[in-house]
């Protein structure tokens, strides 16, 4: 598992990618942010209980340039 700051560049360098992926800047772009819940089995670290969902687990946030689908980030909370 990465320390913070390991997390924090991945982050980073995601971003970078999707911006580097572009031949030349776009005017503007639209961000299409949703989250989603993933159960988690056994005593995993940083999950709560989501009464929604009836168990422990994450909802990670996932970002993506909405008219490509070029996926720009990811966030992993718990839920």
């Amino acid at each position: 598992a990465g320390d913070l700051r390991t997390v924090m560049a991945m982050s980073r360098a995601m971003i970078d990618l999707c911006c580097d992926s572009y031949t030349t800047a776009p005017k503007s772009i639209t961000l299409d942010i949703d989250d989603m819940f993933d159960a988690a089995h056994g005593g995993q670290k940083l999950t709560f209980w989501n009464g929604f969902h009836g168990a422990r687990g994450f909802a990670p946030v996932h970002v993506y340039e909405a008219e490509t689908g070029r996926p720009v980030a990811f966030v992993l909370r718990p839920a």
